[in-house]
């Protein structure tokens, strides 16, 4: 009967080890999803942050645009009245 008892003792020290390295790979799994979901995030920071740059270098790019038609236009219209 002693054995017996030895034996379901060991096999409950067993089961908690197995419980709690269960327990740490969930953990680490926990912090590996909170790190990629931190990251995500930070690149999605980035992206809107790049996109509202280029938003406004479209901007620039058009307010020179019409600023570089206007100035062909009085060009054009000095060089005919001439």
């Amino acid at each position: 009967m002693l054995a017996s008892l030895e034996d379901i003792a060991t096999a409950i020290d067993q089961t908690a080890d197995g419980i709690a390295e269960v327990s740490r790979a969930t953990d680490d799994q926990a912090a590996t999803v909170e790190e990629v979901t931190t990251t995500l995030e930070r690149a999605q920071e980035h992206g809107t942050e790049t996109e509202a740059a280029a938003s406004e270098i479209v901007d620039v790019t058009d307010d020179q645009t019409d600023a570089i038609s206007e100035l062909d236009s009085r060009v054009r219209s000095l060089r005919n009245s001439h």
